[in-house]
């Protein structure tokens, strides 16, 4: 069985890769830390971001087409939180959180938002994304990623974007099409 997001398990053999039957593949499992102190006191004030990982001023790990009041609700703090777009409006209950979306703490202090996947900036994972990582591990002059776009295109969050990245992708894309 495998879950892309801990919550609902399939079995491997009831999907399909770029129209490949995967029922008589093999499963190869590999896993990565990242040595932290995710004992981040803010203001005296605990911040427990759930299922959610703290690198850096990013928070990464958000699964594609999760709203606002979703996002709020798997993180504890005794801080007021803004969600903010890229240019500085506030987002609405429902609305969905994106890749670049700014959090905010009442003591103003910043994270960057990681949708994982989603690479465009639109919250979503689609063909766009995919083909963006393409042309990025194939070092396609003008696609190169950088920034907060290169983090949402590092699935497994070791640092680099690979075909374990690209792989992991299109496993992503294909799970709900």
């Amino acid at each position: 069985y495998i879950s892309f997001y801990c919550n609902e398990w399939k079995k491997l053999s009831e999907y399909k890769v770029l129209g490949i039957d995967v029922s008589k593949s093999d499963v190869c499992i590999k896993a990565f830390t990242i040595k932290s102190n995710n004992e981040n006191p803010i203001d005296n004030n605990e911040l427990d971001l759930g299922n959610y990982i703290l690198h850096d001023n990013y928070i990464m790990n958000i699964t594609f087409n999760t709203k606002r009041n979703i996002f709020l609700s798997n993180i504890k703090t005794d801080s007021e939180i803004k969600i903010l777009k890229q240019n500085n409006e506030e987002i609405l209950e429902n609305e969905i959180i994106k890749t670049g979306y700014k959090m905010i703490l009442n003591d103003n202090q910043e994270y960057i938002i990681i949708v994982r996947g989603d690479i465009n900036c639109d919250g979503n994972v689609s063909l766009t994304d995919l083909s963006k990582l393409i042309m990025h591990y194939n070092e396609v002059k003008g696609y190169i990623l950088t920034g907060y776009q290169e983090k949402g295109a590092d699935l497994n969050m070791d640092g680099k974007v690979s075909l374990v990245d690209l792989s992991q992708l299109i496993v992503l894309y294909n799970s709900f099409i």
